[in-house]
C-alpha cells in the first residue's frame, strides 16, 4: 500500500516511477489466498478504515468501481474490504502504474549521481529509490552500516501465524468474528461473510504475537493442527469436517513500536524509506507514509524514481 500510494501521487505529478514487487500479485499484507479447490481467504489484513480526507477520496473512487465494500455487522462501524477479494483494492489502485511482479531486489548501491538497483537477474538505474518493505528487512538492502539502519533499529514488528480452514455443511452463512485479545487466537472471522465472496464456510484465524513468535519456525503441519483445534473449539465445528486447511506465517505482520514519523530519507535526499511501520499498524498509515514520500520527491523536483 505504501508503494502504491507513493506511485499514484508521483504519477499525478507527472513523475515516472516503477514499482518492483517480489510477490506474484499486488497487495502485500492485503492478501488473498485462493486454493486449487476455489476456497478463498483474506489471510493478511482483515479490513481497513479511512479517516484521512485524501484516503477517503481514493476509497470512494475504488468503491464506485465495485472494488471496495463495507463489511457491515449492524453496528454502523466502518469495516472496509476489497471486493470480491481483499487484494482487489490494491489491484485497482495499481491499474495504470508500472508495476513489475515477481522481482526480488537483492542489493542497492549509490553511485556518483544515481542508484543501482540489483535484482536476481538484472540491474536498474534510478535517480531516487523508495523502499517500503518491513523495517527489519531494509538493512540487508542498504547495508548494516548505513546511518538509516540505526534509525530502523528503533522500530519493532511482531509476527502473526494465520490459519485458513474451509468446512463442509453450510454451517456459517452469517458474519461471525471474535476478538480474543487475551487468547492465543486474537482474531477469528468467517471470510465467506464478506461482500462479494462466493466460496462458503471459509474461516480465518490469526494467532497472537506471543503465540506466533514461539512457533514461527515450527513445521507448518504441526502448527496448523494446533490452530485448527483451537479454531474448532471456539466456533463449535468438528475438525473432521474440515475440507481444506493451510497456514501462512507472517514474520513481520504488525508494528508494535512505530518510528513516529511518516518517512526516513538519507543525506543525498534520494533514498526514502516508509511503510505502516512509520506510523501505526493500519492500512491507512501505510497510505499516509507513501503519500509523504511522494510529496518529498515532488518538492525537490526529481524527474524519475
Amino acid at each position: 500500500m505504501t508503494g502504491l500510494s507513493c506511485g499514484l501521487r508521483l504519477a499525478e505529478a507527472g513523475i515516472k516511477a516503477t514499482i518492483f514487487d517480489k510477490g506474484r500479485s499486488i497487495g502485500g499484507r492485503m492478501a488473498t489466498r485462493v486454493s486449487p479447490e476455489g476456497f478463498e481467504f483474506d489471510h493478511g489484513a482483515q479490513y481497513f478504515k479511512a479517516k484521512d480526507d485524501d484516503f477517503q477520496r481514493v476509497v470512494e473512487e475504488v468503491r464506485c468501481a465495485d472494488a471496495v465494500s463495507n463489511w457491515g455487522d449492524g453496528s454502523g462501524d466502518q469495516h472496509l474490504v476489497g471486493t470480491p477479494r481483499m487484494n482487489s483494492f490494491p489491484a485497482k489502485l495499481g491499474e495504470g502504474l508500472s508495476v513489475r511482479q515477481g522481482i526480488n531486489i537483492t542489493q542497492i548501491y549509490r553511485d556518483e549521481d544515481s542508484w543501482s538497483v540489483h535484482t536476481d537477474d538484472d540491474v536498474f538505474d534510478a535517480e531516487n529509490v523508495v523502499i517500503t518493505i518491513p523495517a527489519p528487512q531494509i538493512p540487508a538492502l542498504i547495508g548494516m552500516g548505513h546511518p538509516l539502519s540505526e534509525r530502523l533499529s528503533a522500530v519493532k514488528m511482531t509476527p502473526c501465524i494465520t490459519l485458513m480452514a474451509a468446512f463442509s455443511g453450510g454451517q456459517s452463512a452469517d458474519r461471525r468474528d471474535i476478538g480474543l485479545s487475551d487468547e492465543d487466537l486474537v482474531w477469528i472471522a468467517n471470510n465467506s461473510s464478506k461482500p462479494g465472496r462466493t466460496a462458503s464456510d471459509c474461516w480465518v484465524a490469526q494467532a497472537s504475537p506471543l503465540w506466533s513468535e514461539a512457533r514461527i519456525d515450527l513445521p507448518v503441519k504441526e502448527t496448523g493442527k494446533e490452530m485448527l483445534s483451537m479454531l474448532c473449539s471456539k466456533i463449535g465445528f468438528d475438525p473432521l469436517d474440515v475440507k481444506y486447511v493451510e497456514v501462512h506465517r507472517w514474520k513481520y505482520a504488525n508494528v508494535s513500536e512505530p518510528l513516529g514519523e511518516p518517512l526516513l530519507k538519507d543525506l543525498t535526499n534520494s533514498l526514502f524509506l516508509g511503510g505502516d511501520w512509520c506510523l501505526a499498524p493500519r492500512v491507512e498509515a501505510a497510505w499516509l507514509s507513501g503519500r509523504a514520500i511522494a510529496l518529498a520527491i515532488i518538492n525537490k523536483g526529481c524527474p524519475e524514481v
